[in-house]
């Protein structure tokens, strides 16, 4: 089962690497009035490790449970960082007008109609 852990990183503790090569590192992430152990395995080590206490975080970990010898365990493994909302598009203050500078030369505007129209000017 995924779920998704909003916090603080309370401490990120030291990887153990084993014999066979494989890494694990756990960080413990502080929500509310509880903190959890994620286990962070192999190519995501480098990602714990990046990791600064005391920083919010968002994350998505694995809920595992098993059993060895009629005890049972539970585990929460990193699944990574959710997907992130797109950014909303900035505006502009409101108290500031937008207008636009003349380009060096220019005195009027072209595209404007004229203030008065031109003699014999027909209205098509």
């Amino acid at each position: 089962m995924k779920i998704t852990i909003n916090g603080t990183v309370k401490a990120v503790q030291e990887p153990k690497t084993f014999a066979s090569g494989f890494t694990v590192c756990d960080v413990l992430i502080e929500s509310g009035s509880n903190i959890y152990p994620v286990t962070f395995k192999k190519d995501d080590v480098d990602e714990a490790l990046a990791l600064v206490a005391e920083h919010p975080i968002t994350l998505e970990c694995y809920l595992n449970s098993r059993e060895w010898n009629g005890r049972y365990f539970v585990e929460l493994k990193y699944a990574g960082k959710p997907e992130a909302a797109p950014a909303p598009a900035r505006s502009l203050p409101t108290d500031q007008p937008q207008t636009k500078k003349p380009l060096a030369g220019r005195t009027t505007n072209r595209m404007a109609p004229p203030s008065t129209p031109a003699p014999n000017d027909l209205p098509f």
